[in-house]
């Protein structure tokens, strides 16, 4: 009889330990599905806000040119961007000029649409233009370029930062304009051929 009821009471204390441990097993299985899913939905929320700086640093591009078949007349251009740490793109471009027409004009302008803008416009790593606290640019790049390879820098901060910037090329051979959607920053670089 006492065999009967120890037997009985183990009976009903193996029940309760193997309940238990599914128990448990269940918790740590649904703690893990758990941080898999929070892990997950993170990682997915860091790629849409890259995808939305990316969208940010869209940019439009219109190239015009003479139609004219003369190899000095020629141009191209050429715009890649990259974010590497989701912050602000940069720009480049390449452009070909006809050095026949560097004594007309090659305005480069910068407009913020109206934000307050700070920041330099270089040539050759060299400072041509400061830019104090103003909402549009322009510079004629013509008498800065000789026949030969250049770079033409321009860096600079705007508030506020959702502002649309532009950066227009009116020249002889072409006009170029790139717009941008704001996010406070603009560096562009242009590298131009002279022939």
């Amino acid at each position: 009889m006492l065999n009967l009821l120890f037997s009985r009471y183990s009976y009903f204390i193996m029940n309760k330990l193997i309940i238990f441990a599914t128990c448990l097993t269940f918790l740590a299985l649904t703690t893990s599905l758990a941080q898999s899913i929070v892990k997950n939905s993170q990682s997915s929320s860091v790629e849409v806000q890259s995808d939305n700086a990316n969208i940010q640093e869209s940019t439009f591009i219109e190239v015009q040119s003479d139609s004219s078949s003369d190899m000095n007349r020629s141009s191209s251009f050429m715009s890649q961007h990259s974010s590497s740490d989701g912050s602000f793109g940069y720009q480049q471009s390449s452009l070909t000029l006809s050095a026949a027409n560097l004594n007309r004009p090659h305005i480069l302008s910068i407009n913020t649409a109206g934000a307050q803008m700070s920041g330099e416009i270089l040539v050759d790593d060299k400072v041509v233009k400061q830019i104090n606290n103003s909402s549009s640019v322009d510079i004629d790049l013509s008498r800065h370029l000789s026949a030969g390879e250049h770079k033409v820098d321009v860096s600079a901060r705007y508030s506020p930062a959702s502002s649309a910037v532009s950066v227009e090329l009116s020249s002889p051979s072409a006009n170029i304009t790139q717009q941008n959607n704001g996010n406070g920053v603009l560096n562009y670089t242009m590298n131009v051929s002279v022939r």
